[in-house]
């Protein structure tokens, strides 16, 4: 597969064919990775589409760029998220959890 060889040579990433599979936001990313974020990222990506589906891998990533704007991306959070895509569930939580219950101890000690 295509993404296990970028893997191996993360530089060939600007001239790969492979880049248009990807949404675009997860192509700029890359683009303003330096080489040992990317080569670390691709390296993510690749792994984790030894467990999901590549389609689902992009798009989680897509998705953790997005939201999260990490500086690498990391195999755990991408199977997981792609494990999610795949089985049909949505990576955004609409319920969120109420913490807002724990403000009154901070509230207390201030």
């Amino acid at each position: 597969m295509v993404v296990h060889q970028l893997a191996a040579k993360p530089r060939a990433w600007g001239e790969s064919e492979i880049r248009a599979d990807f949404p675009d936001i997860v192509c700029r990313w890359f683009d303003e990775r330096d080489p040992d974020d990317l080569a670390a990222s691709l390296k993510a990506i690749s792994a984790a589409c030894r467990d999901c589906s590549f389609d689902a891998v992009a798009k989680a990533a897509a998705a953790l760029i997005e939201t999260r704007k990490p500086e690498r991306l990391h195999a755990h959070q991408l199977t997981l998220h792609a494990r999610r895509l795949d089985q049909g569930q949505d990576t955004h939580y609409a319920h969120e959890p109420d913490l807002s219950v724990y403000d009154r101890f901070l509230d207390d000690h201030e």
